[in-house]
């Protein structure tokens, strides 16, 4: 007999289940094994994380008392998130309800195929009418990733959009910064196993033609994702950092351009390169 022992999903009455079952928690077992129990989960597929590549093995456990004996596993391969953000830049710039436990457990294996991958997982009902997906985030832990970066220096500098429920710039005169980072933590996941794992270090240079007129270093840190009081942050973070930025100066009465540099602490927002790079287009 295998239960599962958490990660309900409340969404209504209960039509069908599907188990990864883990030995531990987070989500995600060292043997491959992903824990994952689902209710009215039709037609969604959310992402767990494996630390398994290729030619390895990950194991699903589908629940014969509400799932058919039949499993489909989809593998596509995936590039590191710092390679994936380098390539969205580089193209920028040239262009309640708990169901019941049921002992019926049956174990799917799968072998990887590639070294990094998204594998979407779904079930089908026993009736046929229902299906319920998830993705498992798979491959080695990664640290590196791109962002973009505003640094907040008035109650103006953001703003609430209603339609995203987010928070944006406001308005398109502000500096943006484009970043490289270092999270302690696993970048591909949300859950963290230390409480350091959401600090990173940041390097920072202007998101203009002229990069290096204004560069810095800084440290953040990834909140949760918040998606409450019509508020929704995904991958959001806060840092602070120390700048250095070229400015004119005056010298035997005739101006001189970037001839002085003015040094300068900052704090402000990070945004996850996909979201903020619309920003840095406009």
């Amino acid at each position: 007999m295998c239960i599962p022992r958490e990660s309900v999903i409340r969404k209504g009455a209960a039509v069908f289940t599907l188990a990864l079952m883990a030995i531990f928690e987070p989500a995600v077992a060292k043997d491959g094994s992903v824990h994952f129990l689902g209710g009215d989960n039709k037609g969604s597929a959310p992402e767990l994380r494996s630390f398994n590549g290729k030619d390895q093995e990950i194991s699903v456990y589908v629940d014969l008392c509400k799932a058919k004996d039949e499993v489909l596993f989809e593998e596509s391969e995936r590039q590191t998130r710092i390679a994936s953000d380098f390539e969205k830049l580089v193209k920028t710039i040239v262009f309640p309800a708990e169901a019941p436990p049921c002992p019926n457990w049956t174990k799917k294996p799968y072998t990887l195929k590639f070294a990094r991958s998204l594998v979407k997982v779904t079930a089908t009902s026993i009736d046929g009418k229902d299906k319920e997906s998830v993705t498992i985030v798979t491959g080695p832990e990664e640290h590196w990733y791109m962002a973009i970066d505003l640094p907040v220096t008035s109650s103006k500098t953001l703003k609430y959009d209603s339609s995203s429920k987010e928070l944006v710039p406001q308005g398109n005169n502000h500096q943006l910064y484009l970043s490289i980072n270092y999270l302690v933590g696993d970048v591909m996941s949300s859950k963290w196993k230390s409480w350091y794992d959401p600090f990173s270090a940041k390097l920072l240079v202007a998101a203009q033609s002229k990069p290096l007129d204004s560069v810095g270093v800084g440290v953040g840190y990834r909140l949760p994702k918040i998606d409450a009081w019509d508020l929704s942050l995904n991958s959001f973070e806060i840092f602070v950092g120390r700048f250095w930025t070229k400015q004119d100066k005056i010298s035997d009465g005739q101006p001189q351009l970037n001839m002085s540099t003015r040094q300068s602490w900052l704090v402000g927002v990070s945004y996850n390169f996909d979201d903020g790079l619309k920003w840095v287009r406009k």
